[in-house]
């Protein structure tokens, strides 16, 4: 309980005191870096983003998608995979200034996938296939063919030349670390030092900082304090689910100590005078990293440890009790991390390079100095972003209203119908082939390990029960049957509608479940569905498992014992 109050005066110290100085109006201290270690020069020659085949032979990919570094172990292989969000259809770009192009996936003719008006590939549905501790799971990306050119992303660096990896991904699993930071295998775009000289750093020689705690003279002699660090990044490309925020660090000692507790604020993105995005004064979240949430990931050399430094959205539970409590992504925002300079803070947040179908995208991270209470920013030579990970996931939720079996296609297929005394439910449409089920898609289990439910149903309120069935593969489909129980029709009432939306982590199925009983038709309103505000959220209960809805009246069987309701 003390730590929460601790953190609730540090919370008002820094709207109050820190960056409502800096506001949004950085000013650029345009004098040139002078590098305390001539080896880790940064500067055009040796350090680029990454480049398409020099005749312009690339693709772009979606706007807001991410990379996947498969653990947190830096010692480990990190991979540049592809996170696709279940069930997304993800659309690359072709950009070689010409439709007379052809599309491959590993080899094998894929244009049957492409718009032939605009050269542009649809990449293929994916499920909800995840991505193991192994790095298992994984599709290949396309490769788009240029005459005699080709290009695939990731297994192409910026001379053309092919690289190790290039693959794509489901990702609705909170273990693995996404990443808008694209890594280049074999280009050395992954950077610890920079010119910032800590503290700590007895000499001249000590280990330097991209962003982080202590001092940088510019050539002019002017000494500054670097005292945060701000990134812009756009919207993720489906609502993304965080549990952690993870930040990669270098540091000479140890990133935190005592009582140090660095602070990142999620905040809006706002144009500065010079037309440039930069962070609002609006905070959507505040996270927060005590020393405990510092972990060594790898130890270069026996001398130099390299860190994971999580950060979290902290509240209270029931028992006043600090948690870590998820939050969601779904608008372009800025992540500022401030109070660099306290006692106790050692961290050296590190940075990348970025691929070239992200240049202009997102922009280069941008340290925050201050001098004498005047705050700016600087630039490297080359633009760098902060290397951090989201540990989270993309969810995914669908109820399809068109389904194939490869001979035949079922359209309108997700609607029920209900007897006017709620006891017999069957498929509108389907009967014979569906019975009394419809089908939905989800990129979570419905209920987790400790059975928590994962989605919500918003129903009306006289549908009293819904129950799932799931499918055989559906640890690679996602897929499952619903039905549902109602109440009889009230008196006087001959017929009437409703809609059941599923609710997920920040998504909502675009399209519901309708519910129809007594004499309506499909007719009745229902191609006009919207969520409604007022209906109760319904538990999923499994058909097998014979359970029913706490409001349900009859015989029920539960833990082998039969139960009345009235």
């Amino acid at each position: 309980m003390k730590k929460q109050l601790l953190l609730t005066a540090a919370f008002t110290m820094l709207a109050t005191v820190g960056f409502a100085q800096v506001k949004t109006e950085l000013v650029k201290h345009q004098a040139n870096l002078t590098p305390l270690k001539a080896e880790m020069r940064i500067d055009a020659n040796t350090v680029k983003p990454r480049r398409s085949v020099s005749d312009g032979t690339w693709y772009s990919k979606p706007l807001g998608m991410l990379f996947l570094n498969c653990d947190l172990n830096l010692s480990s292989y990190r991979a540049s995979v592809l996170a696709i969000p279940p069930f997304y259809q993800t659309t690359f770009k072709n950009e070689c200034n010409t439709t007379n192009v052809t599309w491959t996936i590993n080899g094998s003719d894929f244009s049957e996938y492409m718009d032939p008006a605009t050269g542009d590939c649809d990449y293929y549905y994916f499920g909800r296939t995840t991505v193991d501790e192994d790095g298992m799971g994984l599709y290949y990306v396309p490769t788009i063919q240029n005459g005699k050119s080709s290009y695939t992303l990731c297994e192409t660096d910026k001379d053309g030349e092919a690289n190790a990896d290039g693959c794509a991904a489901c990702v609705p699993d909170e273990t693995n670390d996404l990443a808008y930071g694209y890594n280049e295998m074999g280009t050395n775009n992954w950077y610890g030092q920079g010119v910032i000289k800590p503290a700590t750093a007895v000499t001249d020689n000590d280990y330097t900082y991209i962003y982080g705690p202590g001092t940088i003279t510019f050539s002019d002699g002017e000494t500054w304090n670097s005292v945060g660090v701000a990134q812009v990044f756009p919207a993720p490309v489906t609502p993304l689910t965080v549990n952690d925020l993870l930040v990669h660090a270098l540091s000479n000692t140890t990133p935190l100590t005592g009582d140090a507790v660095l602070y990142m604020e999620i905040r809006n993105v706002v144009q500065n005078s010079r037309g440039e995005d930069t962070f609002g004064d609006e905070v959507y979240e505040t996270l927060v990293a005590y020393p405990e949430d510092c972990s060594i990931a790898y130890t270069y050399n026996n001398t130099t440890n390299y860190w994971n430094i999580l950060f979290h959205k902290k509240s209270e539970d029931d028992f006043g009790i600090e948690t870590n409590t998820p939050f969601i992504l779904d608008k372009k925002f800025a992540l500022v991390v401030s109070n660099m300079n306290q006692p106790g803070c050692d961290a050296g947040f590190m940075g990348l390079t970025m691929s070239n179908e992200d240049e202009g995208i997102i922009l280069e991270a941008e340290p925050i100095i201050e001098l004498d209470g005047s705050y700016a920013s600087f630039s490297y030579t080359n633009p760098i972003c902060l290397d951090c990970g989201f540990l989270g996931f993309f969810d995914a939720v669908s109820v399809p209203t068109s389904l194939t079996d490869g001979t035949n296609n079922y359209d309108e297929c997700n609607i029920l119908r209900v007897s006017p005394d709620g006891e017999t439910v069957t498929n509108e449409k389907y009967p014979e082939t569906f019975g009394g089920y419809v089908y939905a898609e989800f990129a979570r289990a419905l209920v987790d390990e400790n059975e928590n439910d994962n989605y919500d149903f918003d129903a009306p309120d006289w549908v009293t029960g819904i129950y799932y069935e799931e499918l055989s593969d559906s640890q690679e489909s996602g897929m499952y049957v619903l039905t549902i129980t109602a109440e009889p029709l009230p008196e006087g009432v001959t017929g009437r509608t409703g809609h059941i939306y599923i609710k997920g982590s920040g998504v909502t199925s675009a399209d519901p479940i309708h519910v129809l009983q007594g004499d309506v038709t499909y007719a009745d309103g229902i191609q006009n569905a919207t969520v409604a505000t007022n209906n109760v959220s319904k538990k999923a209960y499994s058909l097998s498992g014979q359970q029913v809805s706490d409001n349900f009246k009859g015989i029920v069987v539960k833990d082998g014992k039969k139960m009345i309701r009235k």
